[in-house]
């Protein structure tokens, strides 16, 4: 069979399923069996052949992806930013709103002050990851629950040549975190999804994410009240915390940092969607 052959059977099983873009899937499957890039696609697609097992692990990933498996897991391949990265089903898709957080604490740094940064809940890595590459003098502690998932992290942060020295990845469960030091930024993508609605969009096959990667218990702002002592505790004085939330919680979540001791910024993803929230310390009066 040609390649072109294959390409065009492949859209057509995606196309009568309603996949939404079955061309751009499609390719991005076969690419990935045939082990080239989008651009050696076009190069090779009207003079190459594909055999009959390469068609049949198509197939196999046509199949998954009929089933609501997300195009990243099929592929084990998630663009973020400026990375690509490595992703299975041990860790959260990196979405294209969460990039906001890099924007702004990329505008909110000065390249000559080194800084000590914390990353909660780091998944595939991909926020320590774009962070090490754009701030040259720094040092992140990412911490996550899953054993699993700082495996995958650690894969993407070899492959994208980050310094082990500058990226430390530790098994630490948010709620039980605890810790004297003081750091100059706090940044995570918390799980902010209600349970009830986590529930749903897995059970209709809508998102394949981890469960937990997902679920911001019962109102969804669970992971919030945890970040608010940790900012109390942890952030330097001159620091901040940073992190998303989904486009409806932004008052919810300004009730919980409803505190003297701090000065809240909320910020809108490209979608006009309220996203991401920075939190500082109120400077103190000095009489």
């Amino acid at each position: 069979m040609t390649l072109k052959d294959a390409y065009n059977k492949a859209i057509f099983l995606l196309q009568k399923e309603h996949i939404k873009n079955p061309s751009l899937e499609a390719r991005l499957i076969i690419s990935y069996i045939l082990k080239i890039d989008q651009k050696q696609f076009i190069l090779k697609i009207e003079k190459d052949k594909i055999n009959f097992y390469q068609w049949f692990l198509v197939r196999l990933k046509i199949r998954k992806r009929l089933t609501g498996i997300s195009m990243a897991y099929i592929i084990h391949r998630k663009y973020f930013y400026d990375s690509e990265l490595y992703i299975n089903r041990s860790v959260l898709i990196p979405r294209p709103e969460t990039e906001l957080l890099i924007e702004i604490i990329l505008k909110n740094v000065d390249k000559k002050r080194f800084y000590y940064i914390l990353e909660i809940g780091t998944g595939s890595g991909n926020i320590s990851i774009e962070l090490a590459k754009k701030i040259e003098n720094c040092r992140i502690e990412s911490i996550d629950k899953s054993f699993f998932a700082l495996i995958v992290a650690k894969k993407n942060i070899v492959g994208n040549n980050i310094s082990a020295r500058k990226i430390k990845l530790e098994k630490k469960n948010i709620f039980k975190f605890r810790s004297d030091k003081k750091y100059d930024i706090i940044v995570s993508n918390p799980p902010y999804i209600e349970t009830k609605q986590v529930e749903y969009l897995k059970n209709k096959r809508i998102v394949s994410d981890p469960f937990e990667s997902l679920n911001g218990g019962k109102t969804g702002l669970d992971f919030y009240h945890t970040l608010k002592y940790l900012a109390l505790e942890n952030l330097s004085e001159n620091g901040f915390m940073i992190f998303e939330h989904g486009f409806d919680q932004k008052e919810n979540i300004l009730k919980i940092f409803d505190d003297e001791k701090f000065s809240c910024n909320c910020f809108k993803d490209l979608n006009n969607l309220d996203r991401a929230i920075v939190i500082r310390h109120l400077k103190k009066n000095i009489l």
